[in-house]
């Protein structure tokens, strides 16, 4: 006990440093701002000034000298704009500090010294006195906080790996300066920190975890940042955290090659965007480019059309799986079919019609093939370059020979004397009209033209599989009309991609994709074509997957889209829910995956049993419900779909707000909002209603989607018995019964 005492005075010694240090730091960087801000407004005033004495009349002439001058002032702008926006992060970062410097400490032994570093969210520096107070959570040193308990460790600096002997590795929770707890890692108690985080009552939008990330997920945050990554886990796991943690790492340790402003994270829908859009900002990143798919493919399709809404078209596949849209989809989204569009287009055999000027030849299919194989592509645009370069090279050179011929000709057509100026105007008017018809009639015999591609590509291989063709003639009807179905829309701009019709995005060197699960190979496919210069961290739980007749169902088809290369981490413990809704969660997809106990486990964090309520009128029992939910900051009632999710707000007016839209901002309090729409958030209290007693074939996998969105505390609202199906989950919860809706407390309600 006396050393605890003395461990924490000297613990409370340090805080006080650091924070006296932050105090004086903050005064100074307030100074430095009111200068800054001064420099800046004077060089925007000096190039105002000056640049107007520049700016001449129409009539004079622009010096070099002049053009000079507004760059150089321009520079100067642009140094003090910069210099003033690091002073703004420094202070945001700074002020931050100041309520929490650090975390963490950790005491080491190297070549017979040792060594103390206090890790945070960022590094703090003592630049008169050359000692680092506090080591940013992302540094090599700081990796051992998470990978090591007190024994043998090891760090990898750029000078090279350092083997040491961790001696003391010590938790500390510090709030508004305050120094609250400290645990050492060989404490018993040491889990109760990771413990009382779990507790908490969640925001509205997530939260960084560098105080509380554990060994796996370390691992996966940390691995090499110049490879695509797939993370893959059950709900809960935090894969989300992870990945936008392993962007802040990326970027920490790739600042000569990559900026905030070249990372992109791909989400769902615009609720999951806003709830993960505060991570970067929090961890002392800019904020990275963020969308939604279906923005980017209304937008790279262009304004000739309309794409299907995604949630409409999710909703569609649910009642006929079996119907021919269905089927035509597979292909669509068939690796074997997608391979064989792109190998189509990597190796084009294009058909050249023999070109002729007045019976005299200019260009022949087999002349045009010595060409072509002499020369290299890398691409269908490139080809297709090619070949018009060839068609006019071929023109050109025929001109050329035939030149006096071509212009006699000319001169016998027509009417009037022509001088030599107007005879060479019109031989070469003539030569381009030759080269544009050719072409055009190239383009045709071909048919390069994307519509076309995809109608016949399609066609191709219906016919070639003995499959019915009538897909490629609907598509065909599709291509006319102004609205696409969804899955015709990600085919078109496939097509448009591999024909080079949509630019790349090259400036884009890391993609994050959330809820990977959702997409389809179709999907992933023109991801990695939009953006051929980035690696990819790719966050999935196959488990999740809203329908898996539309989305990727296998590891094997993410190494097909990004790669054989692909690194795998699996991240095998649950945090988010309690242990008590964690089994009930495990045992519903344990009958598709029996092994799955001894792959995944959770943190064991007991609060009460899931609840299952009978009740034959479930909408006034909502009130009752809600009132049961008592701690809980957060509560979202989960409705199977769309329709329902309108009948509960209509019932309980302003007690709950809904989300209507994919668009809509995640707010605290009572929320209604449909399944599709709650994946990948959480809540302290969660009400699944009429989502048990639906008969469907992937009943299972929904309710583990809705059972994992809940934190502390879970109720299933049927009007009915647990149906047979699910007689298994009977033990994991607590059935009631309720008569009426009037009982004064829960414990009253009958069991």
């Amino acid at each position: 006990m006396d050393s605890m005492n003395k461990g924490q005075k000297q613990e409370q010694a340090y805080l006080e440093q650091v924070e006296a240090y932050l105090a004086e730091s903050l005064g100074r960087l307030y100074e430095k701002r009111e200068e800054l801000k001064q420099e800046l407004l004077a060089a925007r005033k000096n190039m105002w000034d000056e640049g107007r004495h520049l700016i001449r009349n129409f009539d004079e002439t622009i010096q070099f000298e002049d053009v000079l001058q507004l760059a150089g002032q321009n520079q100067d702008i642009s140094t003090a704009e910069r210099g003033f926006q690091q002073n703004e992060l420094e202070i945001a970062r700074q002020a931050k500090q100041r309520f929490s410097p650090y975390f963490g400490r950790l005491d080491y032994q190297y070549q017979g010294r040792g060594h103390t570093i206090y890790i945070g969210i960022y590094s703090l520096r003592q630049e008169e006195a050359r000692k680092l107070l506090v080591v940013d959570w992302r540094a090599p040193a700081a990796s051992m906080f998470y990978s090591f308990d007190v024994g043998p460790g090891w760090f990898e600096p750029p000078s090279g790996r350092r083997d040491v002997d961790i001696t003391l590795k010590r938790q500390l929770k510090i709030e508004d300066g305050r120094l609250l707890m400290m645990y050492n890692s060989d404490s018993a108690m040491y889990d109760e920190i990771l413990g009382s985080v779990l507790a908490q009552n969640t925001e509205h939008t997530l939260r960084i975890i560098i105080g509380s990330i554990q060994k796996e997920q370390n691992a996966a945050i940390r691995c090499a940042t110049n490879q695509s990554c797939l993370i893959y886990g059950l709900a809960g796991s935090g894969k989300t955290s992870v990945g936008l943690h392993r962007l802040a790492y990326i970027l920490y340790h790739n600042r000569a090659r990559i900026q905030a402003e070249q990372v992109l994270i791909l989400s769902n829908n615009g609720i999951s965007q806003s709830y993960i859009s505060a991570i970067l900002p929090d961890l002392g990143e800019k904020p990275a480019e963020s969308t939604v798919f279906h923005h980017l493919l209304q937008e790279l399709v262009g304004e000739e059309y309309e794409v299907e809404d995604y949630y409409e078209y999710l909703h569609q596949a649910e009642p006929q799986p079996a119907s021919p849209r269905w089927a035509w989809m597979g292909v669509k989204y068939s690796p074997a079919f997608l391979d064989g569009c792109a190998a189509c287009f990597s190796n084009f055999a294009y058909t050249i019609p023999e070109l002729r000027y007045r019976e005299a030849l200019v260009l022949s299919q087999e002349i045009f093939e010595k060409r072509w194989r002499r020369t290299g592509f890398s691409s269908f645009r490139a080809s297709y370059e090619l070949a018009e370069q060839i068609v006019r090279e071929a023109v050109e050179d025929f001109f050329r020979e035939n030149e006096a011929r071509i212009k006699q000709d000319i001169d016998g057509e027509s009417q009037v004397f022509l001088s030599d100026k107007e005879a060479a105007f019109l031989y070469r008017r003539r030569r381009q009209q030759y080269i544009t018809s050719a072409l055009e009639e190239i383009a045709r015999l071909n048919q390069l033209e994307p519509k076309a591609q995809a109608v016949k590509l399609l066609g191709d291989w219906l016919e070639r599989s003995g499959q019915d063709c009538q897909g490629s003639l609907e598509l065909f009807r599709e291509l006319q009309t102004p609205k696409l179905r969804y899955e015709d829309a990600l085919y078109y701009l496939y097509i448009r991609c591999l024909m080079g019709a949509v630019p790349a995005r090259p400036a884009i060197r890391h993609i994050l994709i959330d809820e990977a699960q959702d997409y389809n190979p179709l999907q992933l496919r023109i991801i990695r074509l939009l953006h051929p210069k980035s690696k990819y961290t790719i966050l999935a739980d196959g488990f999740q997957a809203l329908n898996p007749l539309t989305t990727v169902g296998s590891q094997e088809l993410f190494q097909w889209a990004f790669g054989a290369e692909l690194l795998k981490i699996r991240l095998d413990t649950c945090y988010r829910s309690s242990s008590e809704i964690n089994r009930l969660a495990f045992q519903l997809i344990k009958e598709e995956y029996p092994q799955l106990d001894q792959e995944y486990s959770y943190f064991e964090r007991c609060t009460q049993k899931p609840r299952y309520v009978i009740c034959k009128e479930p909408l006034p029992a909502l009130r009752l419900l809600l009132r049961q939910m008592i701690g809980c900051d957060s509560v979202a009632i989960i409705t199977s779909d769309w329709e329902q999710a309108r009948q509960v707000k209509g019932y309980l007016g302003q007690e709950a707000k809904l989300m209507a839209s994919p668009e809509s901002r995640l707010e605290s309090g009572v929320v209604i909002l449909p399944l599709v729409l709650a994946k990948g958030l959480e809540f302290d209290g969660v009400i699944l209603l009429h989502m048990a007693g639906t008969p469907r074939a992937d009943l299972r996998r929904r309710l583990y989607l809705g059972c994992t969105r809940a934190l502390h505390q879970l109720c299933l609202l049927e009007a009915q018995e647990l149906p047979s199906p699910l007689a298994d989950c009977a033990p994991y919860v607590e059935t009631i019964r309720l008569e009426n809706m009037e009982p004064e407390s829960w414990d009253s309600a009958p069991n």
